[in-house]
Formats: C-alpha cells, structure tokens, sequence
C-alpha cells in the first residue's frame, strides 16, 4: 500500500521544514510549495493528493484564492483541506470554512493536534 500524500503549501522554512518532519514521521508523502503561484500551477495540474495544510498569507496568491481554486478543480475538489495560519480572526476562521476548508488551526499549533486533525481528515475520505 502506498502512502498518502499530502501537499503542504507553507512559505516560511523553519515552520514548513517542521511539517515536513512531523508529516514524515506519521508516514505522508510531502509535496512542499512554498509560495502561491507555485501551488496554483500545481493544482492546476490536475494532479491529486489525500489532504492538504495550507497556510492563508502566502507570495502570490493567498490561501483563500488556493482554497477556492482547489474546491473548483474535479481532481481536487473533495480532497480535505486543512488551514494552518496565524490568522485568528473569527472572520477569517469564517470565512476559511464558508470557502470550503475542512478543518482550521492556529499558528502556534501543537504537533499532536495537528497529526490527529490530519489523520481525521483523511480517514474521512475512505
């Protein structure tokens, strides 16, 4: 069985490496952008993945312009999104769930959590 992958769309390194790490290390396949306009080409590409973390303030294009192109795209539309920014506004926490997002945490995030979050999401799919 293969691994699952998940397509992380973080551009600040020392958060993004982390992830990479904790994503590893609970057996995901990591896709690591680091900017919009590389995840917008991406997902554009019309290939697939079992989840993605994605940050909301990203060069380019931002999170929520990503969030919508992912829910408009077939191959991508029903894959989980999970939002991890520091954005904690109860309008942007809104806003991010309205737009199509499955699941929302806030920078500083504890890693448990979101391998837990995670793991919800994509047993979800099936």
């Amino acid at each position: 069985m293969s691994a699952k992958t998940v397509l992380l769309v973080e551009d600040d390194e020392l958060i993004g490496k982390l992830l990479v790490f904790i994503l590893q290390r609970d057996g995901y396949q990591v896709e690591w952008l680091k900017d919009g306009q590389q995840a917008q080409e991406l997902v554009l590409s019309g290939r697939d993945f079992n989840a993605v973390v994605l940050d909301l303030m990203l060069p380019f294009f931002d999170g929520l312009f990503l969030l919508e192109l992912i829910r408009n795209q077939s191959t991508m539309a029903k894959v989980p999104v999970l939002i991890l920014t520091s954005k904690m506004g109860e309008e942007d926490i809104a806003l991010a769930l309205k737009k199509g997002a499955d699941d929302y945490l806030i920078k500083p995030f504890q890693p448990p959590e979101l391998s837990a979050r995670l793991r919800r999401l994509i047993g979800k799919q099936g």
